[in-house]
C-alpha cells in the first residue's frame, strides 16, 4: 500500500519558493495545497526557518500561527484578529515576521472577511502562509491574493503498470506543445484512458490498494508528471493555455464515458489547467515586481 512521505526538500514547490527567496522576490502571501496537513506544516516550517534565519521557527518570537479550534473546529474572527494584531507590530528580532494560517479552509466567513484586508495589504516585513486541501475550499478573493503551489505526496508504490501510465501521460502532455489538432490530442488522450481502463484490475492487484486510494495515487502520479513538465519547460504555457481552453469548451464531448474514464479525463484537464494558471501567476508576479523596481 502507498505511504505518503514528507520529503520537503524534494518538493518542486519548495524549490521554486527557495529560488524566489534567494532572488529577493518572495511573495507576500503563499497558499500551499496538500491533502497531507503534515506535509504542508513541514514545508511552512522549513521556509519560515529560512525567512527568519533560525533553526526552529516554532519557538521564534516573530512566528505566528492560527488554526481551527473549539467545538466548531473553525478559525473564528477573534482568532484572526489576534493574528492580525501580532503581524501589525514590528519584528522583535531580525527584519521579518511570518504568519501561518493552518487549515485555511476552516475560516468562517467572519474570520475570512477580517483577514482579507490584511492579506491584500500585509505589512511589508511580513510573509503569510496558508494551507488547505483544495483551492476550491477557499474564497476567490483569498485565492487571488496568494501565490498558489500544490504539494505532492510521494507514494512508495512499486508498480510497472503505474509507471507505464505515468510515462504515457508525460508523452501526451509534451505532445500538446506541438500538436495543433484538437482531434489528434483527444485521440491520444483516449488511448491513455483506454490503457488505464484495460489495466486497472491488474493495477489493483499489483498494488493491493482499494480502488479509492488507488485512484488518488494515480492522480498524484499524473500531477507529478504535470508539475515536472511545467517546471522544465515554462515556455509551453501559451500553448497549453490554448489547448486547455479547447478541451474545456468541448466538455460535452469529453464526458460521454463513465466511471473511471469520466473521472480521469476531468483530472487530465484540471491538472493541466491548475499548473498553467499557477505558472501564469508566477509570471504575473515577476512582471509586477519588475514594473515596481
Amino acid at each position: 500500500m502507498g505511504q505518503g512521505s514528507c520529503d520537503v526538500g524534494g518538493q518542486q514547490a519548495f524549490q521554486a519558493l527557495v529560488k524566489l527567496l534567494n532572488g529577493g522576490r518572495f511573495p507576500h502571501a503563499v497558499l500551499l495545497l496538500s491533502n497531507e496537513a503534515k506535509l504542508a506544516d513541514e514545508t511552512v516550517k522549513s521556509l519560515a526557518n529560512k525567512l527568519l534565519c533560525c533553526d526552529n521557527c516554532q519557538s521564534h518570537i516573530d512566528f505566528f500561527t492560527v488554526s481551527p479550534g473549539g467545538a466548531s473546529s473553525q478559525i473564528v474572527a477573534d482568532d484572526m484578529r489576534t493574528l492580525i494584531k501580532n503581524i501589525q507590530s514590528s519584528p522583535k528580532i531580525g527584519r521579518r515576521k511570518v504568519a501561518y494560517v493552518q487549515h485555511a479552509e476552516t475560516m468562517n466567513k467572519y474570520a475570512a472577511n477580517s483577514f482579507l484586508m490584511t492579506l491584500e495589504e500585509p505589512p511589508s516585513d511580513t510573509v503569510i502562509f496558508l494551507s488547505a486541501p483544495s483551492r476550491y475550499d477557499l474564497l476567490p478573493t483569498i485565492l487571488s491574493r496568494c501565490l498558489t503551489f500544490k504539494l505532492h505526496s510521494e507514494f512508495n508504490v512499486n508498480s510497472p503498470i503505474l509507471e507505464k501510465i505515468g510515462n504515457m501521460y508525460e508523452s501526451w502532455l509534451n505532445s500538446l506543445i506541438v500538436k495543433t489538432s484538437f482531434n489528434l490530442a483527444t485521440i491520444e488522450m483516449y488511448k491513455i484512458l483506454s490503457n488505464i481502463e484495460e489495466n486497472f484490475d491488474g493495477l489493483e492487484e499489483e498494488t493491493a490498494m482499494p480502488r479509492p486510494e488507488l485512484l488518488k495515487t494515480l492522480v498524484a502520479k499524473l500531477e507529478q508528471k504535470t508539475a515536472k513538465i511545467f517546471m522544465e519547460n515554462p515556455q509551453i504555457t501559451p500553448r497549453l493555455h490554448e489547448i486547455t481552453e479547447i478541451f474545456e469548451k468541448n466538455k460535452y464531448f469529453l464526458s460521454i464515458n463513465c466511471n473511471i474514464i469520466a473521472f480521469l479525463e476531468r483530472c487530465f484537464i484540471l491538472a493541466v489547467r491548475f499548473f498553467e494558471k499557477n505558472l501564469n501567476k508566477g509570471s504575473e508576479y515577476d512582471n509586477e515586481r519588475e514594473r515596481k523596481s
